[in-house]
């Protein structure tokens, strides 16, 4: 019986360290993404000059898109 314990205790830690790589690339993923957006929108807005509706838009999405990602590669993992 001891060794089915063992066997049980293993694989639980093998399941933990999977989500906390999980969790540890999906908020890599995320900051990388922040960043990545974030360059991405401003400059379009400096060489763009959009008027508000269009910023509305780039907001929105931007925000969206970082949900998201912060949601599904990172909340993800951690509810599990």
């Amino acid at each position: 019986m001891e060794a089915y314990n063992n066997l049980l205790d293993q694989i639980d830690q093998f399941i933990r360290k999977y989500y906390k790589n999980e969790m540890v690339k999906g908020l890599l993923f995320f900051i990388l993404t922040l960043g990545i957006t974030f360059l991405f929108i401003t400059t379009l807005e400096y060489f763009g000059r959009f008027n508000s509706i269009v910023r509305g838009i780039l907001l929105f999405s931007f925000v969206g898109i970082n949900i998201y990602i912060f949601s599904y590669y990172f909340l993800r993992p951690l509810l599990k």
